[in-house]
């Protein structure tokens, strides 16, 4: 099982995603369409009750948010 990182530009996902690249981890980018600023989509609440980003699925599911990520 690889990890899922929700992003969009301008969230501070590419700090995360630089770090999973260089520790050379399997991960699924997940470029959500919205503009930071915007709402994001009601259906994203199941994955971070809070909408925010970016959210890092870990492999055992479980999530981390925000820059914690």
């Amino acid at each position: 099982m690889s990890y899922r990182l929700y992003n969009r530009p301008g969230s501070g996902g590419f700090v995360v995603e630089a770090a999973l690249k260089l520790a050379e981890a399997p991960f699924e980018l997940v470029e959500l369409e919205s503009k930071p600023g915007t709402p994001l989509a009601e259906s994203f609440r199941e994955t971070n009750p809070w909408k925010q980003l970016p959210v890092l699925v870990l492999p055992d599911g479980s999530i981390m948010t925000e820059t914690a990520a």
